[in-house]
């Protein structure tokens, strides 16, 4: 999430920094008013709309592949 947004929105536990002192006290800010909640509360829909887009699920691109095959088409790519 992070580097999609090109600023820090989650916190992040690499190696020493994942321990139970550090995650209690982030996750107690999370759940508390404040800039920390606010940041991801604001920061998720927008990062939600832009990884989404307009990317057409899977599920629709492998059905779509399936009838282009079955009526004879044989694509190369599926777009």
């Amino acid at each position: 999430m992070n580097i999609a947004a090109d600023r820090k929105v989650v916190p992040e536990f690499v190696q020493r920094n994942f321990n139970v002192p550090e995650v209690a006290r982030t996750l107690g800010s999370l759940l508390r008013e404040g800039p920390p909640r606010e940041t991801q509360l604001t920061a998720f829909p927008e990062l939600i709309n832009q990884l989404a887009g307009t990317v057409v699920p899977a599920a629709d691109k492998a059905a779509q592949a399936v009838i282009q095959w079955s009526e004879g088409k044989f694509p190369k790519t599926i777009e």
